[in-house]
């Protein structure tokens, strides 16, 4: 059947399916390129058929997308109507090639020479264009932005086969259509046709094509990245807007409204699933104690299908790379005798296009690996980091001990960066087997058995590398500890930066900084490097040992000349087996160095966390405690290793709680009503800060008085607001500190600050409420901050207020104030929360329904004010510490007084927020748009009056966060003029200046960089050299046709490849012990006495997180990264210019060519490095 179907195609074929007709004739068999369009057309059918149904999967478009079936042209953009048109006049010109020409209509003369396969070829392409084509971009208008890849190529191929047809026509007029796939001059004039319509439709698709503005207009509501189509991908066009505009503005003009990319790189979303996947590896393992689980399986699983996309990019480039050289084989057999026998020249310029093709689909692949890579390295990186900082919020107490907040900032800063680093580098290692095993294989199939050889020299040089790599790994993990042992002392030096000024302790404090670094961290890294070197030198000799030992034994074995044709092929594949082994050795350090970072943040991960599980979280409830205690004893290290020991025979629990030092004891039926304050109350270290610790759960808790019961505490409250002792305050304006991304309202911020008394000091800070405070703004009174904290907490409207000696840090009248406007259960803003106050001040404890007294960490009395006044101080301890208080502070309970004051204020409120209420009902919005406020209103109610007075009271429900927008930073501070304002970090824009590559060129020191180039230009004449000698070598066979003085040749070629590789290290050795390292000193110790020397307003002016990160991820930047990529920069230059000279010697149009070629690459260069 298969038989009757190809003899029945193969009708009226004169030169068969053959591609070319003969060997003397530069054209291709129209029969063959009619079976190519069938192919072609056949093939884009099936593609486009199943993404026409893809598109009717598509849920992300507007739910409400409809429209009339019959005005559905008022719905398409005249551009696509016009497009429509275009692929419909294709259609018809190909309808009209199959009406001229097989229904012999106007050229009957013809239509016996058609034979069937045409027919076919042109019914495929009008089924195509009508079933296919058309329906499918007409749904695509309404369902992606992106065309289908199916219509993309069709119109690509068409074009290239119109054109080549009508290219052979013209070029073969004198043949009289004997290579004509249709005959006459119409079917030119078609083909013409079809070749400019095809190219319309295909530039369109690819560069002007845009969906409904309905389909944009719902991507932007909803944020969707909008996907791109094929070309536009692997080119990275549609970044042309956005380099366009950046180029004309000459900067970003909006970095917070930037065109989205085609890709997701949320680090919300990235940080839930792979936390999602790390928490199933806990369980999975837990066991076996947590010691398999594997952050790396994490990793993978998360970000596992990004990966494998990239590595099946990278796959196919090495196997694209491994093909090269087989076709350049075929390349230059094309130029024998023997050859242009068989194949006519088109052939050859076929080969060309071929390997141009090639490079073409291989440098595709690889910017295709690098951006799928980079999308899941910076995933990578996004997600760990903020693991690594949720992880921080919630270690243990013992674990805060074992790590301070260097280490978490090396952790974050430093390995986050090297894993995110080692997977968008990860090339080698997937690439590397891959290439290594083709290359193999093609050296076996061009020299045979000969490729053992070079096998067996692998074999032996592989144990002595991975010795060597094995030591290589104890220093890196050396060398990472001395890292954080710098990091540790910066922090501590620049948070004690006040003393160290003061007592002019800065040349100790560099000393010592001086010490580890130079003394301990560079040293360590010199033996690094000399290991390494050996390395680099030990897998250098592979590529040479293994071409050596191949030429030997191919020419001993086969007695064959090595000719050209063997030789070069086999040289680009020693180049590919050379690169490989250059790659080997740094995989294999990028791997111990990322093996040590993934140890590093896995130990970490695994530290032990707050216990909460006492804990049980419920809604508010007006008839139970808003907060419970019952049977709870809180230590103040872990109980992990103490429930390890249960299983012992000899377990003391009461010893083992004693030795885990205990913190508060036997807390057993606290009670907190709601809407009530309650004042806990103690001497100096009784544990009143501790208990509000243990409230937030910051303390692990074990059973209390009762063993048989578990310990239990219930918050009733969806949220807690805590005022610690020693105020907090953040690095921005009092407003943010207030305000503290909760929506902002105008009415009850400014109660809030008149409450808090921080109207006086509004009016004395430079900036008012925008008067940059906190690290590094304007430094506050200790009761300045503390009124802040409070009222940051005041105006977060939470359920539980858990304040800690708030009062202590203000004067009298002002704690007074505080007293009557914030705490008061009658005129007080929070009345009707629920507070929990740690204090000794004896004015507020006549404001509490509760009162609990403490006593070396145990409860030892509670009741109300007025009962613990009617007991006997000798059986009342808490009433004897109250009287104790009151003695010190000489403040007489004169209650009659106070009642008055509070009458008389209560009565200025009323009037004061009745004037206020017509006018401040109106505020605005984050958008700067005034509202009316709904849920922020002055109402009358029935609360408790005083001497008869009725007042007014705050709805005071939680500000909602859903509409906090973050503030744009970049835009404020281009727009700040605020005497307070924070220093930007300066910033360079446009191209790095040569005074920064002369600054570096200085620190590595002039007689090392001289040295380096002078070992790289020798590592590369060398490399020539070797070329030269294969070539002289090999054209000395070919014209002898034997290998004579075999062992001569090779010995010298050896010998060549030898010096090569000595240069080639001792280029390293220079650059990394005379450049790198001088380098890596200079510009620390001079960073680090800069910022010594640096008076206090540089570091009142710049936050420490900065300077730390200049410290740790710069730095180690330029002590691991920069002198690799400077090595490889000018390797790259020199091999360039050394192609392009021995090629133009040769070819000197080349040079023409190559220069329009660098023309056109520095003009887009200055496009895509504009100022951003």
């Amino acid at each position: 059947m298969l038989e009757y179907a190809d003899s029945c195609l193969k009708d009226n074929c004169q030169f068969g399916f053959k591609p070319y007709p003969s060997n003397n004739v530069n054209a291709l068999n129209p029969c063959f390129l009619s079976l190519a369009s069938v192919l072609i057309a056949i093939l884009l059918s099936i593609i486009v058929l199943l993404q026409f149904i893809e598109l009717f999967k598509i849920k992300k478009v507007p739910p409400n997308f409809k429209y009339k079936k019959n005005h559905v042209l008022k719905y398409f953009s005249t551009s696509y109507i016009i497009h429509i048109s275009n692929v419909a006049l294709y259609g018809i010109l190909v309808v009209v090639q199959y009406a001229l020409f097989i229904n012999n209509e106007g050229q009957a003369e013809y239509t016996k020479i058609i034979p069937p396969i045409t027919k076919l070829s042109l019914l495929s392409n009008i089924i195509f264009i009508v079933c296919f084509s058309i329906p499918s971009q007409l749904v695509q208008y309404f369902k992606t932005s992106a065309a289908i890849s199916g219509n993309l190529f069709y119109f690509m191929f068409s074009a290239c086969l119109n054109l080549f047809q009508f290219s052979q026509r013209w070029f073969h007029l004198s043949d009289k259509d004997m290579y004509n796939v249709l005959p006459g001059p119409i079917a030119g004039y078609l083909e013409l046709g079809l070749f400019i319509v095809s190219t319309l439709c295909l530039v369109y698709l690819t560069a002007h094509y845009e969906p409904s503005k309905v389909l944009l207009d719902y991507y932007k509501e909803k944020g969707i990245y909008p996907p791109v189509n094929f070309f536009q991908s692997i080119t990275f066009t549609w970044m042309n807007p956005l380099i366009t505009d950046v180029y004309k503005k000459g900067k970003i003009e909006d970095p917070y409204n930037m065109p989205l990319p085609p890709c997701n790189l949320s680090a919300r979303e990235c940080t839930e699933r792979l936390r999602a996947r790390w928490e199933q590896e806990l369980w999975d393992n837990k066991d076996n104690n947590d010691k398999k689980s594997s952050i790396v399986k994490a990793i993978l699983k998360t970000f596992g299908g990004t990966i494998a996309c990239a590595i099946v990019y990278e796959m196919l480039q090495d196997i694209l790379s491994v093909i090269e050289p087989l076709v350049l084989r075929t390349f230059i057999k094309s130029f024998t005798q023997e050859y242009r026998e068989q194949y006519p020249l088109l052939n050859s310029l076929f080969i060309v296009l071929t390997l141009f093709g090639i490079k073409i689909i291989s440098t595709c692949l690889s910017n295709q690996f690098y951006i799928t890579i980079f999308e899941a390295g910076l995933g990578i990186r996004s997600s760990l980091m903020c693991m690594v900082y949720q992880k921080g919020l919630k270690l243990s107490v013992d674990a805060r001990e074992q790590k301070s907040s260097g280490d978490i900032l090396n952790l974050a800063s430093v390995d986050v960066l090297k894993i995110q680093r080692f997977f968008e580098t990860s090339q080698g290692i997937f690439g590397t087997p891959i290439q290594l095993v083709g290359v193999l294989l093609s050296l076996y199939s061009l020299v045979g058995r000969a490729v053992f050889g070079g096998l067996v020299v692998m074999i032996i040089m592989a144990p002595i590398n991975s010795y060597l790599s094995k030591k290589l790994e104890g220093l890196y993990r050396k060398n990472m500890e001395y890292k954080d042992t710098r990091t540790k002392l910066i922090t501590e030096i620049l948070n004690s930066i006040k003393s160290i000024k003061l007592y002019a302790w800065e040349t100790p404090m560099l000393k010592k900084l001086f010490h580890v670094r130079n003394g301990l961290e560079l040293e360590n890294f010199k033996k690094v490097s000399v290991l390494d070197s050996f390395i680099l030198f030990a897998w250098n000799m592979v590529p040479i040992m293994v071409s050596t030992s191949t030429f030997l034994l191919y020419a001993y074995l086969y007695n064959i000349p090595l000719t050209p044709d063997i030789v070069f092929p086999a040289l680009s594949l020693f180049d590919l087996l050379g690169d490989c082994i250059y790659i080997i050795p740094n995989v294999i350090t990028d791997i111990i160095e990322t093996k040590v970072s993934i140890e590093r943040l896995r130990d970490f991960l695994l530290l032990d966390e707050i216990d909460d599980s006492y804990v049980e979280v419920c809604d508010p409830s007006e008839d139970l405690p808003a907060l419970e205690i019952q049977n709870c004893t809180f230590l103040w290290g872990s109980i992990k290793t103490n429930q390890s020991k249960k299983t012992q025979d000899n377990y003391d629990e009461e010893a083992e709680t004693t030795a885990l030092k205990v913190a508060l004891k036997n807390i057993d039926n606290f009670k907190v009503v709601p809407g009530e304050l309650t004042c806990i109350v103690g001497r100096v270290g009784a544990g009143k800060t501790t208990l509000l610790k243990a409230i937030l759960g910051e303390l692990p808790c074990t059973n209390g008085s009762n063993p048989s019961l578990p310990p239990k505490m219930i918050i009733r409250g969806t949220s807690i607001a805590f005022c610690p002792q020693q105020p907090w305050v953040m690095n921005s304006s009092v407003k943010d500190n207030i305000i503290f991304g909760h929506r902002y309202e105008e009415k009850f911020y400014k109660l809030t600050l008149k409450a808090c008394q921080l109207l006086p000091d509004l009016e004395i800070l430079p900036d008012g409420d925008q008067t940059m405070v906190g690290e590094k703004g304007i430094s506050l009174s200790g009761g300045q901050k503390a009124r802040l904290v409070l009222a940051r907490a005041v105006y977060s409207r939470s359920d539980i207020y858990l304040l800690d000696d708030v009062l202590s840090a203000v004067d009298a009248e002002v704690s007074s104030n505080i007293i009557q406007q914030v705490l008061s259960r009658e005129t007080g803003i929070l009345k009707n929360k629920t507070i929990i106050l740690a204090t000794n001040a004896i004015k507020v404890l006549r404001h509490a329904q509760n009162i609990y007294a403490l006593n070396n960490g145990e409860i030892v009395e509670n009741g109300t004010y007025s009962e613990i006044m009617r007991a006997d101080s000798r059986n009342s301890p808490l009433k004897k510490l109250i009287q104790e208080f009151a003695s010190v502070e000489q403040d007489g309970p004169n209650i009659s007084e106070q009642k008055q004051e509070a009458v008389e204020e209560q009565r200025k409120n009323e009037q004061e927020l009745a004037f206020e209420r017509a006018n401040d009902n109106i505020v605005l919005d984050d958008n700067g748009v005034f509202q009316e406020i709904n849920d922020l209103s002055v109402t009358k109610t029935a609360a408790r009056s005083i001497d008869g007075g009725s007042i007014y009271s705050l709805d005071t429900r939680r500000p909602s966060m859903a509409s906090f927008k973050r503030p744009t930073v970049l835009l404020d501070h281009e727009h700040d003029n605020r005497k307070t304002k924070q220093d930007v970090e300066k910033k360079e824009v446009g191209k790095v200046k040569k005074s920064v590559y002369l600054v570096y060129i200085k620190a590595c020191g002039y007689v090392g960089v001289f040295f380096f180039f002078v070992f790289l230009v020798s590592s590369n004449l060398f490399n020539i050299v070797e070329k030269l000698w294969l070539k002289y070598w090999s054209e000395k066979n070919e014209k002898t046709h034997s290998n004579e003085h075999l062992i001569k040749y090779a010995s010298i070629y050896m010998g060549i490849c030898i010096t090569d590789a000595a240069f080639s290290v001792l280029k390293s050795i220079v650059m990394m012990f005379f450049c790198s390292i001088n380098a890596s000193k200079y510009l620390h110790d001079t960073m680090a006495k800069s910022v010594l020397s640096s008076p206090m307003t540089f570091f009142e002016t710049t936050p420490v997180g900065r300077i730390i990160n200049r410290f740790t991820a710069d730095i180690g930047s330029v002590d691991s990264g920069l002198h690799f990529i400077f090595s490889f920069l000018f390797r790259s230059i020199l091999n360039y210019c050394f192609t392009v000279i021995v090629i133009g010697s040769v070819l000197p149009w080349f040079i023409v060519f190559n220069f329009v070629i660098l023309l056109f690459y520095f003009y887009r260069r200055e496009r895509v490095s504009s100022p951003v």
